[in-house]
């Protein structure tokens, strides 16, 4: 019976429930000390032409950014939890490129009147912290030595497709938005409406990053520190977007985001005719494309509220910048 509870004990950590639970915990303890709160819509489901059932990351998160003479901004936290057996470790080398990537910002496809794509400090320093590790190729290795290649670069592939879902957010018109903003006591009447996707590989698996590391340098090891860095927080970056990601924006994205431009025409909203729009979306995801969402964040079970509160300050700091920015 011992035996079958310990089996039992290791499959419901390994169904990954306890870690989305304390995930879950955290966003509400992390919700409670900010003036607006953070709204955990739960599990978000992202569809892919061609694909019998739609795909999903374990949380989307969302909040407010309500700053007086700036354009309304919302974070988006993707958040997709990956739960390890205990001693697991997974190791990174540093970015070869030294590319950190830009953080997803979504400009209003019909409106940006004082914050825009081009005024956005995208590529300033994630979480202007020059501590944070740039990290590159990374493998996944348990405690009995096993070499895992999938885990990690399959999260990384389920926030490609889920980031650029998010990209139909940017065509969302102001009284649409003033409906439910009201009702979350914010008035974004003749404000712009813009989004910050943020995606998190929330992990129990200890991150380490190999530093300026030769072969004869592990060999010779007698501990994993004489060679790695622990780290609590880190990005991934991958600031070449794969052909099939920028398809996928072109095609998929701008398939899922014409209702929105098929209903601005239909209730009078934009001056535009239909095909002048579909030509103006197609162009503006065409530009996204080449971009496309490159900053993954990794973090550390035990610093996901911290993580948070960093982020939050710093998309605050870089929004008062774009707006209060001299054209």
């Amino acid at each position: 019976m011992e035996e079958d509870f310990k089996k039992i004990k290791s499959e419901i950590l390994k169904s990954g429930l306890p870690l989305e639970s304390m995930v879950s915990r955290v966003i509400d303890s992390a919700s409670s000390k900010l003036t607006h709160p953070l709204i955990n819509i739960g599990e978000f489901f992202y569809e892919r032409q061609g694909k019998d059932l739609p795909f999903s990351i374990d949380f989307n998160v969302l909040h407010d950014l309500d700053i007086e003479n700036c354009d309304f901004m919302e974070i988006v936290f993707l958040i997709e939890c990956k739960y390890c057996t205990r001693g697991t470790k997974w190791f990174f080398i540093p970015n070869p490129v030294k590319d950190a990537g830009m953080e997803f910002f979504i400009e209003n496809f019909f409106d940006n009147e004082k914050c825009n794509l081009k005024k956005f400090p995208s590529t300033s320093y994630p979480l202007l912290d020059r501590s944070i590790p740039i990290l590159g190729k990374g493998t996944e290795i348990y405690s009995n030595g096993q070499r895992n290649e999938k885990t990690i670069h399959e999260a990384l592939h389920q926030f490609m497709f889920a980031s650029a879902s998010q990209l139909s957010r940017a065509f969302m018109l102001e009284d649409d938005v003033a409906i439910y903003m009201l009702k979350r006591g914010i008035d974004v009447k003749r404000r712009s409406f813009h989004s910050l996707v943020c995606p998190v590989i929330v992990t129990t698996a200890d991150i380490h990053v190999l530093e300026n590391t030769d072969i004869k340098e592990i060999e010779t090891s007698k501990k994993i520190e004489d060679f790695s860095s622990l780290k609590d927080i880190s990005l991934l970056s991958t600031p070449r977007p794969p052909i099939y990601i920028q398809k996928y924006i072109v095609e998929d994205v701008a398939k899922n985001t014409e209702i929105f431009v098929k209903s601005a025409v239909m209730n009078n909203k934009v001056n535009q005719s239909l095909e002048v729009l579909k030509i103006q979306m197609q162009t503006y995801l065409t530009k996204y494309s080449t971009m496309f969402p490159s900053r993954h964040y990794l973090v550390n079970y035990n610093n996901l509220s911290r993580f948070i509160e960093q982020y939050i300050a710093y998309s605050k700091i870089l929004l008062q910048y774009t707006c209060n920015k001299q054209t």
